[in-house]
């Protein structure tokens, strides 16, 4: 802020003179660009000079023609429909049309002296310079009070007039000079005014009272008493005051002058009312930002206040609380508030009396200049002179209410074009830099920008409308950041050099990856048998933050092969050549670029799973006609392997030679096969005997019309020889241990060539041996077609030890199948009878095991006993190895290993034990606490015939030092067990006596009443005789 110091000299009586400086700090630069000798000024008004009237000083003109032209803006410009002057015919004006407002155009209040931005708007009158006189005329009331702001380089005239030719009609006339003013009244206005006129007033000043360098501020006042004042408002002073008895009722308010004058006559139109309500403020608001400013001009009545609100969130907050003005006051306001979201505004106001008003019904409340502001705007106005104007010394501007403030000046003699501004911009800021203007840093840049919204119509992106503001700088370089994606900014720059503005438009660069809202969204999937049309829901211009490619791929399941679709933009895709009733995924990725596709870098895939309908069923694979009869005809047949769907139904059309054409056909639910699973059959009943016919047999898919492709067969309906059954096994069941029989259990497969009716099945068993049976005949029956995969029947009372022949064959009526057959051996009865010797004893150098007893059913038994240990390290004794029944049934082919004597059991020789580790050849001791593998051989000999079982023993040797010192041992301790059974006979009466003692001591509990809470036993406390004991098992009853 630059400080203009005035001087002001006080002259007194004795000569002494007193200079007082005063400075005064303003917010105003005036700035001066030269091209050449053409000089191109402007004003620059900040803080809380932007709002006050700004006036131009500059040589006046001799001529009209050369007045210059006078332009104001502020910065940002806000251009919106809300904003009104209220000046006569403005268009804004009806649609500001309230309920009991109205606006003023004629009152006093019009004519109020005014020194704010509005004076600027005031139109100015010349004088002086050529022209018509008195061509500009200002009415006026009776009453009236007007104030005029004027420069002026001589003397000038105001006149009020009841008329508007002052020659014809009565006046009253001010003749204003540099230094006097004098006050005349006039019927009709002479053309040649004389000095000695009659006089009702006069004032005589010891300073100019008007002046070219400045504007100069009076108010002309006629009240109804019909007093006729002057007041010079620059020195606050009354320079006229007249009563007229015979005032005049003036219509006219004229000016003119001698010498070059400009005047500013006051005028001023606005809207008001004077009834207390609420009211909507205006039309709606199309808020052009997320933060709202609107100032305005308010004027009340020194009882009347005014409330100015708005509705967000369906609550009332309030904006601003005016307080009554002064009178002939107007209040600069402004309604601000921050984060509105929504777009459009309605704002209200309350009118109201405040300060106990009582019974007050009337009141004034006004409106004046409604404007949509920016908190940090600018006001800067803008002199263009005519040809052959002064130099920049001439020139200047101030703030009208304070002529003797003079502002900052700085003159650029150099700039001509506006500076080559670069753009940079990224996608959420734009940077922008400019050549060098100012090396001193002192000129602002204003920066403004709007966002462009992709939308054309509503729903409008509200991100985009409200992402604008306004930036200032004093660099050559700013960065305009917090911008959205991929959106078309208006830029406009303007400096304190340049009158117009340039204006640049940029796009913002796209996000890097999608945002979620562009992204496929309600995908929806129609297929068929081999299309599929995939559709989702265009992006919403109001979600679109870049371009948008999609990038598509299907992946066949069952194959796993991918196809690639093209790269498109559309939101719809039809993917062709696809396989009826198959799984599909289908990939969409969604990118910015083509390269990102490319690159698979800043992509986003989706996956969804199709699959196609089902399409017409192909024709099935491998058709057998596994059987044939005089009335029915049975069909085996393997499905397509890629049958495109689902087969639910199989057609069956038989045709012969007597009905051939007259075919008929059969649908049938495609069912598996009960007797082979994995294959598929269809039984066509009702034929005529001994007939030629062709079946054409094809397949149709779930939710499909049409069957597939047919498949052709010719058959004889006759019947046939069944073919043989396959599979045949046995099972030898049910022996008896006390018997010398078991049971045979025969199954066999059913024919996998049918070929004809089985009604039955003939099992034959045949004896091979001289002591067994030699035929055995069972049939097996088949009733109704009652086919099962397996059969099974049993053969009772075989014996043991026996071999047979097994045929078993298929028949119907009339043909028998040949003989599939099997050769059956039955089991050994050594298979059915526990043989294995028991332990018996064991010591660290011999084992001794107890022998079973002879089975009543053998004759005898010989029991080879093999020893071996587990010593990896030694191979088995080749000697051992002779014998084949010893090489087959070792334990391991390693170890220290012999073999015992065989010893034979027979009615004759009944032997109990057998000893291993005995002194005896071949027999020898065995080594203490070692692991040992006993293998026991037992040979029956049953019916003439002999068979082996083999039993394995695994077990560890006892710890031992010596044979001696075991041979103590065992004498010492056989002796123990005496000792132990004399300490039982001493413990059993001692503790049956203890037991009595303290049993007659206890009295006897008294038994409950309530005996269903009172348990007898505990679970197995008693048993009874025929209970299992096992040391493994609880004692269990038999029930």
């Amino acid at each position: 802020c630059y400080c203009r110091r005035g001087k002001m000299q006080i002259f007194t009586i004795l000569t002494l003179s007193l200079l007082l400086k005063e400075a005064v700090c303003i917010n105003l630069t005036y700035i001066v660009k030269k091209e050449g000798e053409k000089l191109q000024p402007n004003c620059i008004a900040d803080e809380n000079e932007r709002y006050a009237a700004v006036g131009w000083v500059y040589p006046l003109p001799e001529k009209e023609d050369n007045l210059p032209n006078i332009t104001t803006k502020f910065i940002p410009t806000i251009r919106n429909g809300f904003d009104c002057k209220f000046s006569k015919n403005d268009k804004c004006n009806k649609i500001w049309a309230l309920k009991n407002w109205e606006i003023d155009e004629n009152s006093t209040r019009t004519l109020d002296l005014i020194f704010d931005s509005r004076w600027e708007d005031f139109p100015t009158i010349s004088t002086g310079i050529g022209g018509k006189e008195f061509k500009d005329r200002v009415e006026i009331p009776n009453v009236f009070r007007a104030g005029f702001s004027l420069r002026a380089s001589d003397g000038v005239e105001l006149l009020i007039c009841q008329g508007w030719n002052p020659y014809n009609y009565p006046c009253y006339h001010l003749a204003m000079g540099k230094r006097e003013i004098i006050l005349r009244k006039y019927t009709t206005l002479p053309k040649n005014i004389s000095s000695s006129d009659k006089i009702l007033d006069s004032y005589t000043a010891f300073a100019n009272i008007s002046s070219e360098d400045e504007w100069r501020n009076f108010i002309i006042n006629l009240d109804d008493n019909g007093v006729l004042s002057l007041n010079d408002v620059n020195v606050n002073r009354t320079a006229i005051q007249y009563e007229d008895k015979e005032v005049l009722k003036p219509l006219y308010l004229l000016v003119r002058s001698d010498q070059p004058a400009v005047w500013k006559i006051h005028q001023n139109q606005f809207i008001y009312t004077k009834t207390a309500q609420t009211s909507r403020l205006g039309p709606i608001l199309n808020l052009p930002s997320k933060d709202l400013c609107v100032a305005l001009y308010v004027s009340t009545c020194s009882n009347c206040g005014m409330t100015f609100m708005m509705m967000k969130d369906n609550q009332r907050k309030i904006l601003k609380d005016v307080e009554p003005t002064q009178e002939f006051e107007w209040r600069l306001i402004k309604l601000k508030a921050e984060h509105i979201l929504s777009n459009k505004l309605n704002i209200f106001v309350e009118t109201r009396f405040v300060n106990n008003s009582g019974n007050v019904t009337e009141g004034f409340w006004a409106v004046d200049d409604v404007r949509v502001c920016h908190e940090n705007e600018v006001k800067i106005t803008f002199l263009k002179l005519k040809e052959g104007d002064e130099s920049a010394e001439d020139i200047s501007c101030q703030v009208v209410q304070h002529p003797q403030w003079r502002p900052q000046k700085l003159v650029y003699s150099k700039i001509k074009d506006f500076p080559t501004i670069d753009i940079t911009p990224n996608s959420t800021s734009i940077s922008l830099n400019w050549t060098q203007e100012d090396p001193k840093n002192k000129i602002n840049y204003f920066i403004t920008y709007q966002a462009n919204d992709l939308c054309l119509s509503e729903p409008f992106n509200l991100r985009r409308i409200k992402s604008n503001g306004f930036l200032m700088t004093k660099h050559n370089e700013i960065t305009i950041n917090n911008l959205i994606p991929y959106t078309k900014y208006n830029i406009s720059f303007t400096s304190m050099l340049h009158e117009n503005e340039m204006n640049k438009t940029v796009t913002t660069l796209e996000t890097e990856l999608p945002t979620p809202e562009e992204l496929p969204n309600r995908i929806q999937i129609r297929t068929t048998a081999t299309q599929a049309y995939v559709s989702w829901d265009k992006v919403d211009c109001t979600s679109i933050y870049g371009h948008i490619l999609y990038s598509m791929q299907v992946i066949n399941l069952d194959t796993n092969i991918i196809r690639e679709l093209d790269v498109q933009t559309e939101n719809t895709v039809e993917i062709n050549d696809l396989q009826p009733h198959t799984p599909y995924t289908f990939n969409i990725i969604t990118a910015r670029s083509f390269e990102n596709i490319q690159s698979k870098t800043n992509t986003i895939p989706m996956s969804y799973n199709l699959t196609t309908q089902a399409g017409t069923a192909p024709a099935v694979r491998n058709l057998e006609l596994y059987s044939v009869d005089n009335n029915s005809a049975s069909f085996r047949y393997d499905l397509p392997k890629k049958p495109g769907g689902i087969p639910a139904y199989i057609q069956a059309t038989r045709c012969n030679l007597l009905t051939f054409t007259k075919c008929r056909s059969s649908v049938q639910k495609i069912t598996r096969c009960k007797l082979w699973p994995k294959k598929y059959c269809l039984d066509i009943n009702n034929l005529i005997p001994n007939q030629q016919y062709t079946f054409k047999i094809s397949i149709k898919n779930n939710q499909t019309q049409y069957y597939g492709n047919e498949t052709k067969a010719d058959a004889f309906t006759s019947e046939r020889t069944p073919g043989p059954p396959t599979n045949i096994t046995y099972k030898i069941v049910d022996c008896e241990d006390a018997l010398d029989y078991c049971h045979l259990n025969i199954s066999w497969l059913h024919p996998y060539q049918q070929n004809g009716t089985i009604t039955s099945f003939h099992i034959v068993l045949n004896g091979t041996d001289n002591n067994t049976t030699k035929v055995i005949q069972e049939v097996l029956t088949v009733n109704n077609k009652t086919y099962l995969p397996k059969y099974e029947t049993q053969i009772k009372v075989i014996p043991y030890s026996a071999h047979y022949e097994l045929y078993v064959q298929s028949a119907n009526s009339q043909y028998k199948s040949g003989f599939s057959n099997i050769h059956v051996k039955t089991d050994d009865l050594g298979e059915h009878i526990n043989q294995a010797p028991t332990l018996q004893e064991s010591s660290p150098t011999s084992l001794t095991f107890k022998l079973p007893p002879l089975d009543r059913r053998l004759k005898s038994y010989t029991l080879t006993t093999i020893v071996q240990d587990f010593n990896i390290n030694k191979e088995v004794a080749s000697n051992v190895l002779k014998t084949r029944k010893v090489a087959d049934n070792l334990c391991h082919n390693f170890g220290d290993t012999w073999v015992l004597p065989e010893i034979e059991i027979s009615e004759s020789n009944n032997l109990e034990n057998v000893v291993i580790g005995s002194e005896v050849e071949t027999n020898k001791y065995l080594e203490p606490n070692t692991q040992y593998c006993i293998t026991f051989i037992v040979t029956n000999k049953y019916k003439n015939s002999e068979h082996d079982v083999v039993y394995y023993k695994k077990l560890k040797t006892s710890k031992g030092s010596t044979k001696s010192s075991d041979k103590a041992d065992s004498s010492g301790s056989s002796h123990n067990h005496l000792y132990v059974l004399l300490l039982l006979l001493l413990l059993v009466p001692v503790g049956f006596l203890v037991y009595r003692y303290f049993k007659k001591r206890r009295p006897r509990a008294k038994q409950q009443e309530n005996r269903e809470n009172v348990y007898e036993s505990l679970p197995f406390e008693e048993c009874e005789d025929n209970s299992v004991n096992n040391e493994t098992y609880d004692q269990l009853l038999h029930k």
